[in-house]
């Protein structure tokens, strides 16, 4: 089976009506961000702005970046949990619609990237490649190249208007061999109205929850005995 899956980076891009900001908007928004999330630094951009907390001892790096028609929110390296990113995403999005007037949010892309470790096989190289695809390791010397790193794509369509779609990737950590990279993206259609912020962060939530309850089972169940 499968170690406990570690959230490493959160990445959230909400896109809007577009809007054309004034400066002092923008400086309103940084200022009540940087009270509620502790950001501090704000770079004037062409189409609106960039607000980051540079990483410190023991924190990743996170970003909130302001664009004409969207809105984003990036931590990397995170060393928060999921719950304090939806606070931190909530907390951007009400801050959006009081001190930018953003009316209502139409389309929600949300990506967790995360790392898990296969218990019985040595590591994610073997894992994906002698386990997931059955690639014996005379088969991969007709490439004449040693092979590092090996990965999947599972994409998973909406059936109906209401439902995300998910794509992931399961890759061979390049950082770290021996664990394997989860990435899930899920795109939200249906629009979020200003009186309901909440939904963005339950959408997160729900990204997560498709890796935890399905794919790091999915998983697990090939990770029961060494290839």
């Amino acid at each position: 089976m499968l170690s406990e899956p570690r959230t490493v980076t959160f990445r959230s891009e909400i896109v809007h009506i577009p809007v054309t900001q004034a400066p002092e908007r923008l400086r309103a928004a940084f200022s009540e961000l940087c009270r509620r999330c502790g950001y501090e630094n704000f770079i004037r951009t062409t189409v609106g702005a960039r607000i980051e907390r540079p990483s410190g001892e023991g924190e990743g790096t996170g970003r909130v970046v302001f664009s004409s028609d969207r809105i984003e929110v990036f931590e990397d390296d995170a060393q928060i949990s999921v719950h304090e990113y939806v606070a931190r995403l909530q907390s951007v999005l009400e801050v959006a619609v009081s001190a930018l007037g953003i009316p209502v949010f139409l389309v929600q892309q949300t990506t967790l990237r995360t790392i898990a470790t296969p218990l019985a096989n040595p590591g994610g190289e073997q894992f994906i490649g002698r386990r997931l695809f059955r690639v014996a390791a005379d088969d991969l010397e007709a490439l004449g190249r040693p092979v590092r790193l090996f990965g999947v794509r599972l994409v998973f369509p909406s059936r109906s208007a209401e439902e995300p779609s998910y794509d992931v990737r399961v890759e061979t950590y390049a950082r770290d061999p021996k664990s394997l990279y989860i990435e899930n993206q899920g795109v939200f259609k249906v629009p979020i109205a200003p009186a309901d912020l909440r939904v963005a962060g339950e959408r997160v939530q729900a990204t997560a929850e498709f890796i935890s309850e399905k794919i790091c089972p999915f998983l697990s169940h090939l990770d029961e005995g060494e290839a």
